[in-house]
């Protein structure tokens, strides 16, 4: 499919978790790791995904054992110089990610990633993108932005403003927006400095897998999956999907199948963790 097939494929799919003006996906219940609240570390930085893709790769090692705090505060294995600023990153990234056994999204995708090793900043995006309501308003712009094209900061701000009903100041909200910029820069979605341009990112089985996820513990089912707002972040249409859904069932990520229209996606080896949702 070319780019602007998909963007509007994109654009006409993303129109519905819009209700009256406000964004409201589909999301799953806070006692799996979801989170609707507003705040989080926009209101003070990025989502540090660059630092979350580290310490993740020592979780990956070592398991959700040890808190964050071992590895961020005692241990300094991401290298922050001062005590302060490494309790501040400690709380942004469990705040963000969890990295942590109850927080059982999480914990599927460090098991995800038990199974079959992968580049972790899309799905770590993803888990995010699921826990930060600051960082979701602004994803139908997104979505609906051409690859190369600029997406104004102006924009997201005006988005933000009336998502959160102007609750933060206009300095506050500036910050937010940069923060917010900065953050779908990480994720490789944006590109660029000054001006800020649509890019692509590329997703693996991993990542896939981990769309699917959330999508079905968010409430969606069978092809609806493949089009759901988990899969277009990831900048894949249902078609692309499905067929990196069979390489994550070659690899034992998920189990997918299809007969007479009707599609079924589970995950055997995430049921431990979800007794009852899958």
């Amino acid at each position: 499919m070319i780019q602007s097939e998909q963007t509007a494929l994109f654009e006409e799919e993303a129109s519905s978790p819009r209700v009256s003006g406000r964004f409201c996906p589909k999301l799953g219940p806070e006692d799996l790791g979801f989170s609707k609240n507003i705040g989080g570390a926009l209101t003070s930085r990025s989502i540090l995904l660059y630092q979350a893709v580290k310490l993740s790769s020592i979780y990956q090692k070592a398991g959700l054992v040890q808190s964050p705090k071992h590895y961020v505060i005692d241990e300094n294995r991401l290298g922050i110089p001062t005590l302060s600023s490494r309790q501040k990153t400690c709380a942004y990234l469990k705040q963000e990610y969890g990295f942590s056994e109850e927080i059982l999204i999480s914990r599927a995708l460090f098991e995800l990633h038990r199974i079959h090793e992968e580049e972790a900043s899309l799905s770590l995006f993803l888990l995010a993108w699921a826990r930060d309501a600051l960082l979701r308003y602004g994803t139908l712009e997104i979505l609906g932005t051409r690859h190369n094209e600029v997406l104004r900061s102006a924009e997201i701000y005006k988005v933000i403003t009336g998502e959160t009903e102007n609750r933060y100041r206009e300095s506050i909200c500036e910050k937010i927006v940069s923060n917010w910029m900065a953050s779908w820069t990480q994720s490789g979605h944006l590109s660029g400095k000054s001006n800020k341009c649509r890019a692509q990112v590329k997703a693996g089985p991993v990542a896939l897998a981990f769309a699917c996820l959330l999508s079905t513990l968010s409430g969606e089912t069978g092809e609806n999956i493949f089009s759901s707002i988990w899969i277009q972040i990831l900048d894949l249409n249902p078609q692309q999907a499905r067929e990196l859904a069979q390489k994550a069932k070659e690899i034992g990520l998920l189990d997918v199948y299809s007969m007479g229209g009707v599609t079924q996606i589970s995950f055997p080896g995430l049921r431990q963790i979800f007794p009852g949702k899958l």
